[in-house]
């Protein structure tokens, strides 16, 4: 996480004892009742449980600083670098892993398969706290993703994050997600958004200002969403004019999306042999991102 935060300028998160003990639990309670979709709330007389919410999971380890918040997420596969970026990929969870918080700790737990579960679920819980007193934002007082310069933005992303931000296209990929983000107790208002290929053809997307399930302001940030896959290995100017605080900005900034490379997979033997009174399979997959 803070490998990532460094790339953009962002002050480092402090490692917390009293957090990592708070989310490990939360891990913890999600495994023994393979409860992932109760998210970051728990059932009281439930194995495990050690509070409602955050706020009352956080108390329970003696952690009262604010602000505070959590993020969790699960894998099928025990990738901690793919999880952080994941989230980090997610706008409503980005502005998490990016803000200016102080600190931060996080744990896991494994859910191996089963008559009832086909696959293995290794979960992921972070909980931040504090405030950081040099944060760090790039221009204007805001952070922006993809940042000025940087040359491997993603293409895009798969549109699985709860709530979702474009409910109309859950579980498809679109474009990778443009945020925008002050520190907290801060407003920005983005009036207007743009991003334009290097032939100056403007890219259709969406401007999120409020939460999808709730109709609630996002407050200190918001976030672009392109409709479709950005070109691989291409050059993208982004504009945004708004005001922070009260304060007009006008913003432009270049980026340039990552190469893909080809794949390709050429069989070793056109049969497979397998001993007799065996079973044999296959299986092909492929995780579900763009490179």
């Amino acid at each position: 996480m803070n490998f990532r935060r460094a790339q953009l300028g962002l002050s480092a998160l402090a490692s917390n004892a009293a957090l990592a003990r708070a989310a490990v639990a939360h891990a913890n309670y999600v495994a023994l009742n393979d409860s992932y979709l109760e998210g970051h709330g728990e059932t009281a007389g439930k194995p495990g449980f050690t509070g409602s919410d955050v706020s009352a999971r956080l108390a329970s380890v003696g952690y009262l600083a604010r602000p505070t918040s959590e993020n969790m997420t699960y894998l099928m596969f025990n990738y901690g670098a793919e999880k952080t970026d994941g989230l980090i990929d997610a706008p409503y969870h980005r502005s998490t892993q990016l803000g200016d918080f102080l600190e931060v700790g996080g744990g896991g737990s494994f859910l191996a398969r089963s008559a009832a579960r086909a696959q293995d679920a290794y979960h992921y819980v972070a909980d931040f706290g504090g405030k950081s007193p040099s944060w760090g934002p790039t221009i204007n007082q805001l952070t922006v993703l993809p940042s000025p310069g940087q040359q491997d933005a993603p293409t895009g992303w798969l549109a699985l994050e709860f709530p979702n931000p474009v409910p109309d296209l859950a579980g498809q990929f679109v474009g990778y997600p443009i945020s925008l983000q002050s520190a907290s107790g801060s407003a920005p208002v983005v009036s207007a958004f743009a991003l334009s290929n290097s032939r100056s053809i403007a890219v259709s997307g969406r401007l999120v200002t409020k939460r999808s399930d709730n109709g609630i302001a996002l407050g200190y940030h918001a976030f672009w969403i392109p409709l479709a896959l950005l070109t691989a290995d291409s050059n993208y100017t982004a504009t945004a004019t708004g005001s922070l605080d009260g304060v007009p900005f006008n913003l432009s900034w270049n980026f340039k999306t990552k190469v893909q490379l080809p794949l390709s997979i050429t069989a070793s033997a056109a049969s497979l042999r397998a001993a007799a009174d065996t079973a044999c399979s296959a299986l092909t997959s492929r995780v579900p991102k763009p490179p």
